[in-house]
C-alpha cells in the first residue's frame, strides 16, 4: 500500500538497456495486493513542474521531464 505523499520510487540509470534507452519508471496499481486479480487504478502525478509550466494533476507525456513542485 501506497498513501498520498509517499515516495513509491528512486529512478536511476545504470546503464543502457535495449527496450528502455532511458531512465524510466513503470507503474502498476491495482484494487487488491493479490497479483493477477485485482483491477487497474486508475493514477495521477501531483503538483510537478514540466518546463516552465507547474501542472496540478496530470500524467507526463513519454518522454517529457517532470521535477518536483516546490
Amino acid at each position: 500500500e501506497v498513501a498520498a505523499g509517499q515516495p513509491g520510487a528512486e529512478v536511476g540509470y545504470s546503464g543502457f538497456f535495449r527496450f528502455t534507452p532511458v531512465p524510466n519508471l513503470a507503474l502498476h496499481l491495482q484494487s487488491t495486493p493479490e497479483e493477477r486479480w485485482g483491477e487497474a487504478v486508475p493514477w495521477t502525478f501531483r503538483r510537478y513542474v514540466s518546463g516552465d509550466r507547474a501542472v496540478e494533476r496530470d500524467v507526463p507525456a513519454q518522454g517529457q521531464a517532470v521535477r518536483r513542485d516546490g
